[in-house]
C-alpha cells in the first residue's frame, strides 16, 4: 500500500512526464532516420555512417556522468535539476533544426556533409543530456514507493510513446509533404527539422514549470571524485545487471529501427512512393499496442514483481524479433500481426527497467549516503546511449561488408545484390532477436525485491 506521503498528485505526474514527449521524439528520430538519411541522402557509405553515429554517441556518453554529478552538487533557488533541463531544451531543439540545414549542394562529396551533420548531432545530444540525466534524477527523488515508481514511469512512457509516434508517423509524412516530387528529398528534411523545433522545446519547458513544487532530495550533496564515482557505480551489482541488460536490448532495437525504411523497400518490396506511409503505419501499430498494454502490465505488478514481468516481456519480444526472419516479399499482413505482439511485449521494456533504477538508487544511497540520483542516472543514460550507438554501427558494418550500395542525390534507394539483402534480413531478425534473448540471463541474476524497498522505506 502506497503511503500518502509517497503518492504523487496526478497533475504533477502529467507535468513531470510531458518532457518525455519532446526528448523521446528526438531519441527515436535519431534512431529511425539518421542512419538512412546519412546513407541514402548524404551518400555516406553505410559502414562510415554507423561509425560516425557511434562517435556522436561516444561524446554523449562522456557527458552523461559529468552532468549527473554536476546536478547532484548544484544548488539554486530553482532546485538542482530544473536549470539544466531549461538550458538543454533550447540547445537540443536548435541543434536539431540546424542539423538538417547543411549548406551543401549535390556536387559536394559526402565527407563535409557528414562532418557538419555529426557536429550538429553532437550538439543536439549534449542538449539531450542536459535534459535527460537531471530529469531521471528528479523522478527518483519524487517518491520512494516501489509501486508508485512504476506508476510514475507509466505516465512517462505514455508521453514517450507519443513522442515515438511523432518520430515514426508524423516525421515521414512531413518529409513527404515538404519534398518536391514523388520521393523524399533533402528539402523535405530541412523543412521538417524546422517544424520539429517547437515540438522538441515546449514539452521540457512545461515540465520545468510544472515541477517547481515537486518533492526534492533531502540527501545532502556530496563531492565524489571520478575514481569514487566509478567505484560506487561499478561495485553495484544490481545496477550493472539492469544497465547491461538495457544496453543490449536498446542496441538490438536500434539496430532494427535504424534500417526500417530498408526493410520496407528491399525485403517487403513496397514501392518507393509508399515507404513513408508503411513506415508510419508500422510505427503506429507497435506504439499504440505498447500504450494499450501499460495498464495490464501495471495490474500484473500486484501479483508479480518487476523482475518477473521484465523477464516475460523480454522473452516475448526476443521471440517476436526472431520471427521477423520469416517475413518475405509482400508479407505485410504477417508483419503487422507480428508488430501487434511486439508492441505488447514492448511494454515491459519501457516500464520496468526505468522503475527498477530508482530502487537501485535507494539501495545504494542507504550504503553510501548523500545524493546519488544524478550520479546513477548519468551512468544509466551513458549505458543507454552506448546501446544506441552500437546498433547502427553493427548493421552499418554488416551492410558495408555485404556490398550494400549507398544512395545518391538522384537515387536514394539503388538496387542491391541478393547478398546485401540477405545480410539486411539477418540483421533485423535472428541477430538482434537472439542477442535480446541472451539478456534474460542478466535479468535472472538481478536480486532486489519489493521487500528490500519496503525495508528501506521503514528506516
Amino acid at each position: 500500500m502506497t503511503s500518502l506521503s509517497d503518492r504523487i498528485p496526478i497533475g504533477l505526474k502529467f507535468g513531470y512526464a510531458v518532457s518525455d514527449l519532446g526528448k523521446n521524439t528526438f531519441v527515436i528520430l535519431a534512431s529511425v532516420a539518421i542512419f538512412v538519411y546519412m546513407v541514402s541522402f548524404l551518400g555516406v557509405p553505410p559502414g562510415w555512417a554507423g561509425v560516425l553515429f557511434a562517435v556522436s554517441k561516444i561524446w554523449d556518453v562522456i557527458t552523461d556522468p559529468l552532468i549527473g554529478r554536476w546536478s547532484d552538487q548544484y544548488e539554486s533557488r530553482y532546485g538542482r535539476r530544473r536549470p539544466f533541463m531549461f538550458v538543454g531544451a533550447f540547445l537540443m531543439s536548435a541543434a536539431v533544426g540546424l542539423m538538417f540545414l547543411a549548406p551543401f549542394g549535390a556536387d559536394v562529396s559526402w565527407q563535409p556533409k557528414a562532418a557538419y551533420f555529426v557536429g550538429m548531432l553532437m550538439l543536439a545530444y549534449t542538449g539531450l543530456t542536459f535534459i535527460s540525466v537531471p530529469y531521471g534524477a528528479m523522478g527518483a527523488e519524487m517518491t520512494q514507493d516501489y509501486e508508485e515508481r512504476s506508476n510514475l514511469i507509466s505516465y512517462r512512457m505514455t508521453f514517450a510513446a507519443f513522442g515515438t509516434l511523432i518520430a515514426f508517423v508524423l516525421v515521414p509524412l512531413l518529409v513527404d509533404t515538404f519534398s518536391a516530387g514523388d520521393e523524399p528529398n533533402l528539402e523535405g528534411y530541412r523543412r521538417t527539422g524546422l517544424v520539429l523545433m517547437p515540438l522538441l522545446l515546449l514539452p521540457t519547458l512545461i515540465t520545468v514549470w510544472a515541477t517547481g513544487r515537486a518533492k526534492r532530495s533531502i540527501q545532502p550533496p556530496q563531492s565524489f571524485g571520478l575514481k569514487q564515482q566509478i567505484q560506487i557505480v561499478f561495485s553495484s551489482r544490481p545496477f550493472l545487471l539492469i544497465a547491461l541488460t538495457y544496453l543490449i536490448q536498446v542496441a538490438m532495437i536500434t539496430q532494427i529501427v535504424a534500417s526500417l525504411a530498408y526493410i520496407i523497400f528491399y525485403i517487403i518490396g513496397v514501392g518507393r512512393d509508399d515507404v513513408s506511409g508503411i513506415q508510419a503505419t508500422m510505427g503506429g501499430i507497435m506504439v499504440v499496442c505498447a500504450i494499450l498494454s501499460f495498464p495490464l502490465w501495471l495490474w500484473c505488478l500486484k501479483f508479480w514483481d518487476k523482475k518477473r514481468l521484465y523477464f516475460i516481456g523480454t522473452l516475448g519480444f526476443g521471440a517476436m524479433v526472431c520471427l521477423m526472419y520469416l517475413v518475405n516479399e509482400g508479407d505485410l499482413i504477417f508483419l503487422y500481426i507480428n508488430l501487434i505482439f511486439l508492441g505488447f511485449f514492448y511494454g515491459p521494456y519501457n516500464l520496468f527497467p526505468w522503475s527498477m533504477l530508482p530502487d537501485v538508487i535507494s539501495h545504494e544511497q542507504a550504503k553510501h549516503g548523500g545524493s546519488l540520483e544524478g550520479l546513477f542516472n548519468g551512468w544509466w543514460t551513458a549505458f543507454h546511449k552506448v546501446g544506441i550507438a552500437i546498433g547502427p554501427a553493427i548493421i552499418g558494418l554488416i551492410l558495408q561488408f555485404s556490398g550494400f550500395v549507398e544512395g545518391t542525390h538522384d537515387n536514394p534507394l539503388p538496387d542491391q545484390s541478393p547478398e546485401a539483402i540477405a545480410a539486411l534480413k539477418f540483421s533485423i531478425s535472428l541477430i538482434p532477436g537472439l542477442l535480446f534473448l541472451s539478456s534474460l540471463l542478466l535479468i535472472r541474476a538481478y536480486t532486489l525485491t519489493k521487500d528490500d524497498q519496503v525495508a528501506l522505506g521503514s528506516r
